[in-house]
């Protein structure tokens, strides 16, 4: 993957502090684990978009996990990059194709945030439990109109960050809006 062990430097020099936290990725990427394949039942990448729209952020309901979330999903290995599976999968689930990518990425070239979470096994498609080493890239759009890829995802709601923040502060689309803030980005 293009640039992979540079971006995970320059966000842990931004971010000295999230090293805490992805322990389980770090350790991965020391062992030379292959954590873009996702049959790496350790742990492995995926791609994340958070879509605002005038102060309100796009959730997508997600039929496997039973919730509300942020358009993301897996590295494929036609993607040049996470940030373009992220763009990529966030066009596929809502349908939108005017996201432009938040400037501060394109400075300096890191996700906002990174997160590792359990996904619980899923006998239907055998898999065991593992870690998702979720990368968040945030979007704009002038878009409010979405065509769900109903396959993976079956509603949609656009809330207000502020909601977003008070209802959940320690989901991962509220940190990564906590994060947003703390830089001066909202």
């Amino acid at each position: 993957m293009n640039n992979f062990e540079e971006i995970v430097k320059k966000y842990f020099d931004f971010f000295p502090k999230d090293k805490e936290s992805l322990i389980v990725f770090s350790e991965q990427i020391c062992k030379n684990k292959d954590i873009f394949d996702r049959k790496n039942f350790t742990g492995h990448i995926v791609a994340n978009s958070l879509i605002i729209n005038n102060y309100k952020i796009l959730t997508i309901f997600h039929n496997s996990l039973k919730m509300y979330i942020q358009p993301g999903g897996h590295i494929d290995k036609n993607d040049a990059s996470i940030l373009d599976a992220a763009l990529r999968e966030a066009e596929e689930e809502t349908g939108i194709n005017d996201l432009s990518l938040l400037e501060w990425h394109k400075q300096k070239k890191i996700p906002i945030f990174i997160e590792s979470h359990l996904i619980p096994e899923n006998l239907k498609k055998q898999e065991k439990q593992h870690y998702h080493h979720d990368f968040m890239y945030i979007f704009t759009t002038n878009t409010k109109n979405v065509n769900l890829q109903i396959k993976e995802v079956s509603d949609y709601v656009w809330v207000d960050i502020d909601t977003i923040i008070n209802i959940n502060p320690d989901s991962f689309i509220s940190k990564s809006l906590q994060r947003m803030f703390e830089l001066k980005l909202l």
